[in-house]
């Protein structure tokens, strides 16, 4: 068996697409591509090694398609500028942060459950809904999308986020998500 790694797994992978599409990941060059690489340990020692592996391939440097998104522990906020242009980061929607760090940050997150106690099988609460349509539109406010995380992971709980416009689905069921979203992008 190959050896798992972020190169064999991911990097490789990826400069080849690159150099099969003249310099972009996918063919269609519209496209563009955010690899999340969530960080389980202390987030400055992890970002330099990243930093010093994806270096070594010129082709993930700066790519017009390609962003490396970091999750997961971060450094603070007011270190972000100091990262690699093809780095940027998760923020915390409950945070406050300099129009510096903003524009290192490609999405906001958080954990649904810190907002609702909702199920994914009936309706959310009004009073949950009107606390998660403020800080979707807040997120929006800043440029940025949102992912909500720990979230029923069902088609009622894709549907509605879909509807709120959080457009990043955390999912452990990739096949039927992306089966749910032909079927929707069969039916609109």
């Amino acid at each position: 068996m190959k050896k798992r790694s972020l190169d064999s797994l991911y990097l490789l992978p990826l400069v080849h697409c690159i150099q099969t599409n003249k310099g972009y990941v996918y063919a269609d060059h519209a496209r563009r591509l955010q690899l999340m690489i969530d960080i389980k340990t202390s987030a400055e020692p992890a970002l330099n090694k990243l930093i010093v592996l994806i270096n070594k391939y010129p082709e993930l440097l700066n790519n017009p398609s390609l962003k490396f998104f970091i999750t997961g522990d971060r450094p603070p906020s007011s270190a972000f500028a100091s990262y690699p242009s093809y780095i940027y980061f998760d923020g915390n929607p409950d945070s406050s942060y300099s129009s510096g760090a903003l524009k290192k940050i490609a999405m906001m997150s958080a954990p649904l459950t810190k907002y609702s106690k909702w199920d994914g099988k009936e309706g959310m609460a009004a009073n949950e809904m009107q606390i998660i349509l403020a800080l979707i539109k807040k997120t929006h406010d800043l440029k940025n999308p949102i992912r909500f995380w720990a979230a029923p992971d069902n088609s009622t709980a894709w549907q509605l986020l879909i509807q709120l416009h959080a457009y990043f689905i955390n999912t452990d069921h990739i096949d039927e998500l992306a089966q749910f979203l032909v079927a929707s992008s069969r039916s609109n």
